[in-house]
């Protein structure tokens, strides 16, 4: 039963992967319905790893406040990319990080319990998972329009790294892997960790041969892409 929950998990990741892929390269530049069909599988792309993060945290018996990080970075996401298209201040997706700052603050003024794992757990979630997807964001929309096939190169060799790096572990991890990387996640191993950035920085080499790809070395594919996994 928990390997065919799994390989679901791993085939609607897949899926949405995907689907990121075909509206990265076909509609993320049709404003503005294709901006809000990228920009909502991006947020729901984040939702669901911070979600995953959550449980990761919560079979250590690690609680983040986890209503707070999923909806309060899903509407973070949503105001930032909104100040791409309209005429909103930045200064607005800041204030909700100032007010989400303040929810933490009072929820440890007003527990009588030790809080600190929670607050520290819910901002390494934030900032593990949706400060990247904003950068990603901003990799393909703040640059000018003469930029834009090099930025949807640069977007979609970041998702291939993440996602080959992953699978590499993975497969890897779950066939050879003996030596635990972490106690959060047993599961993971330093043979599956091995794998992963191999299979980023072996992504990173392909993509090299892509058409519209920068003008880089071998080796600087390689050692960029091993980094980034």
């Amino acid at each position: 039963m928990d390997s065919l929950k799994n390989f679901l998990s791993r085939l609607t990741e897949g899926m949405l992967i995907i689907a990121l892929f075909l509206t990265a390269i076909f509609f993320a530049y049709s404003i503005p319905l294709g901006f809000w069909l990228f920009t909502s599988l991006m947020i729901a792309f984040a939702t669901g790893a911070a979600w995953e993060l959550c449980s990761l945290f919560q079979k250590k018996n690690i609680t983040p406040w986890t209503s707070l990080l999923l909806i309060g970075g899903a509407v973070y996401l949503f105001l930032h990319s909104a100040t791409y298209l309209y005429a909103l201040s930045y200064s607005l997706p800041l204030l909700w990080l100032i007010a989400l700052l303040a929810c933490l603050g009072g929820h440890v003024l007003k527990s009588k319990e030790e809080v600190l794992p929670t607050i520290t757990s819910t901002i390494f979630g934030f900032v593990y998972i949706y400060l990247p997807t904003q950068l990603l964001l901003d990799l393909l929309y703040s640059s000018p329009a003469p930029g834009v096939p090099m930025t949807r190169w640069w977007l979609i060799w970041t998702i291939l790294i993440i996602k080959g790096s992953d699978i590499a572990a993975y497969f890897v991890g779950r066939g050879f892997g003996k030596i635990p990387l972490t106690v959060i996640s047993p599961k993971k191993t330093w043979e599956g960790f091995h794998a992963g950035w191999i299979g980023g920085a072996l992504c990173s080499l392909l993509m090299g041969f892509f058409p519209g790809a920068p003008a880089l070395s071998w080796m600087l594919l390689l050692s960029l892409g091993a980094l980034v996994a």
